[in-house]
Parts: structure tokens; C-alpha cells; sequence
């Protein structure tokens, strides 16, 4: 990512936002949402990372309310990965 983030940051960032929030669209049990926010925790590093992750995080509560499991990982993954 590394490479990519180096030639077009800007559209590697929206690919990657695609990308995890069409992964948690299908997500359904803890495995798959720590998954999700492992990865998500990896845009922190790169340059508009934190915007894309403070926006991802505010659609899933407002799109999922009622995902338990999901809604715990999310506070786990802030606490833990700093998201």
C-alpha cells in the first residue's frame, strides 16, 4: 500500500475506504469485525487516514445501531489501535 499510497494518495484513500466499508456491509460476527478494523487502523499512518477513519466509524453507528458485536470491536479497536 505503501508504493500506491506514494503514486495517488488521495484515490488510494478512497479505494481503501471502499474497500473496508464494502467489507463491513458484509461482515456478520467479531472475526470479520476486528478484521475490518485492523486494517482500517493501518490508514492512520498515511496523510487523510484519520478523516477517512472518523467518517467510516461515524457511518457504521449511524448505518448499523443495532450491532452489538460490531459497536464493542469498534470501542475495543479506538481503545486499543487508537482509531
Amino acid at each position: 500500500m505503501d508504493s500506491l499510497m506514494k503514486w495517488n494518495p488521495e484515490e488510494t484513500t478512497k479505494c481503501c475506504c471502499d474497500c473496508l466499508n464494502r467489507e463491513m456491509n458484509f461482515a456478520s460476527d467479531r472475526n470479520m469485525y476486528r478484521s475490518v478494523f485492523h486494517r482500517m487502523a493501518l490508514l492512520k499512518g498515511y496523510h487523510g487516514g484519520q478523516a477517512v477513519i472518523d467518517s467510516l466509524l461515524t457511518l457504521w453507528q449511524e448505518t448499523y445501531p443495532r450491532r452489538s458485536a460490531m459497536l464493542d470491536e469498534m470501542k475495543k479497536a479506538r481503545k486499543e489501535k487508537g482509531i
